[in-house]
C-alpha cells in the first residue's frame, strides 16, 4: 500500500539463522525483491530490485535493526541466544496498542562498527512486545531512515496476530507493517516451511 494505491498479490519471505533475508513480491507491474545479506564476520549488505529490473543499494544504517521482523520466532531466538550480536534487555511491564505486554529491547552492534558503537546501537534498537499470558510477540517497533540521512526518523510498527501452529511452530497468520502510522503492508500468511534448506548468499544455510 502507498497513499491511495492498494495492490493484492503474492509474496515469499525467506530467512536464514545467519541473518540473511530475501523478500520477493509479485506485483502488477512486475517482480519486486529485497535482499539483506549477513556476510562472513557479521558485515551486512543489502539491495532491492524494482519491477523494471534496476538494482538499488540499501543504506547500511537501515540494515541494523532486527532482520526477522516478519517471523517472530526467530526474533525471540535472537533475544534468548544472543546470536547475530543481539543483546536483549527487559524494560518492564507496560502496554502496547492498549494491551498489557512485557517489553523487551533488542540492540545489535555488528562487527566492524567499533568506530561508532553508540550510534549503531541507537540505530539498531528494536522494541519487542510479548503477550504476558502466552509470551508470544504481539508487535515490535523500530526506526527507519531516508537513505541519505540518519537524522530523520521514520517510525515503523509491526503487529502480529491470529497465531496458528504450523509445522510445530506458533506463527502469526496476520502481520501488519505500519510506517509513520499508515499501513503499508498487510500479510496474510498461507504457509510456513521450517528448516527448508533455504540458500541465501551468506555464511550459513538453514
Amino acid at each position: 500500500m502507498a497513499g491511495s494505491s492498494d495492490e493484492t498479490d503474492s509474496a515469499t519471505f525467506e530467512a536464514t539463522r545467519s541473518g540473511s533475508t530475501n523478500l520477493s513480491y509479485r506485483t502488477s507491474s512486475g517482480p519486486l525483491t529485497e535482499s539483506r545479506i549477513w556476510l562472513d564476520g557479521g558485515a551486512r549488505a543489502g539491495t532491492w530490485v524494482d519491477p523494471q529490473g534496476a538494482s538499488h543499494a540499501i543504506a547500511y544504517h537501515n540494515m541494523t535493526t532486527e532482520p526477522f521482523w516478519f517471523f517472530p520466532v526467530m526474533i525471540v531466538q535472537d533475544a534468548l541466544s544472543g546470536e547475530n550480536n543481539v543483546v536483549a534487555s527487559y524494560v518492564g511491564a507496560g502496554t502496547f496498542n492498549g494491551t498489557a505486554v512485557h517489553h523487551l529491547r533488542l540492540v545489535a552492534v555488528p562487527p566492524g562498527a567499533a568506530s561508532a558503537p553508540g550510534l549503531i546501537e541507537a540505530l539498531s534498537q528494536t522494541e519487542l512486545y510479548l503477550d504476558p499470558g502466552t509470551l508470544l510477540p504481539v508487535g515490535l517497533t523500530y526506526r527507519d531512515h531516508p537513505d541519505g540521512t540518519l537524522t530523520v526518523d521514520i517510525p515503523v510498527e509491526v503487529l502480529f496476530s491470529a497465531y496458528l501452529a504450523m509445522n510445530g511452530v506458533e506463527v502469526p497468520t496476520q502481520i501488519e507493517q505500519l510506517r509513520s502510522n499508515s499501513v503499508t503492508l498487510d500479510l496474510q500468511v498461507q504457509s510456513v516451511a521450517i528448516n527448508a534448506g533455504v540458500v541465501l548468499p551468506a555464511s550459513s544455510t538453514e
